[in-house]
């Protein structure tokens, strides 16, 4: 058997796919039989065995059953799929019974899981605000005490430099205080937003979507 009759008869065999993969499937053995070169055309044949051999390959993969009569899709394959999406629908209905229940459920225990939810959104914001607040108040202090240094400078120069000293320590703590602060407002509060989220979607039987 030389290439041309190897792609003639895989072309045939292949005769139950759209036109469309047969012609991309049988192009892929041609490009396959010119990089092997000519000289290794009947060691690329042998290596593949038949068209017959290689068109049941192709066609299993596309869900085609490839016989000598001819290759065709098994209707045991389209009733199967007929009888698993009716025994999915009995586990769909039950999905939904459950997150009905589910939702009844929250809803009936709402004075109960509510106020303790809110309290730690509530403890959450609560420590954020109080470390911008202290962050503000020490960067404030900082930098009154050190004007006021400078300002005695004049009169108390001991007193004058140690005031500096306080406020760019004051001051200093404050600015290292500040990013912390800053990155727990960024993303620890809309952590804690989609950790609560991602509860209430799983309770309510819903994927999280990526």
């Amino acid at each position: 058997m030389t290439k041309a009759e190897f792609i003639s008869e895989l072309r045939r065999c292949l005769a139950a796919l759209p036109s469309d993969e047969r012609d991309s499937a049988v192009k892929y053995y041609e490009e396959f039989f010119e990089e092997a070169g000519e000289e290794n055309e009947q060691a690329v044949i042998s290596e593949l065995v038949s068209p017959e051999k290689v068109a049941e390959t192709i066609l299993s993969d596309s869900g085609v059953v490839y016989s000598e009569r001819g290759a065709d899709v098994p209707p045991a394959k389209q009733g199967g799929e007929k009888k698993k999406q009716t025994a999915d629908e009995p586990t769909e209905n039950k999905d939904n019974t459950t997150r009905i229940l589910v939702i009844v459920l929250l809803v009936a225990t709402c004075p109960i899981w509510a106020p303790t939810l809110l309290g730690i959104l509530a403890g959450a914001l609560g420590i954020v605000v109080g470390l911008f607040a202290a962050t503000a108040l020490l960067l404030i202090i900082g930098v009154a005490l050190f004007i006021l240094g400078i300002a005695n400078l004049f009169g108390a120069a001991l007193a004058g430099l140690l005031l500096m000293f306080i406020g760019l320590a004051l001051a200093g703590v404050g600015a290292l205080l500040l990013v912390p602060t800053v990155l727990l407002a960024a993303k620890g509060i809309p952590a804690i937003c989609r950790g609560v989220a991602s509860l209430v979607r799983s309770l309510l039987g819903r994927k999280q979507v990526a």
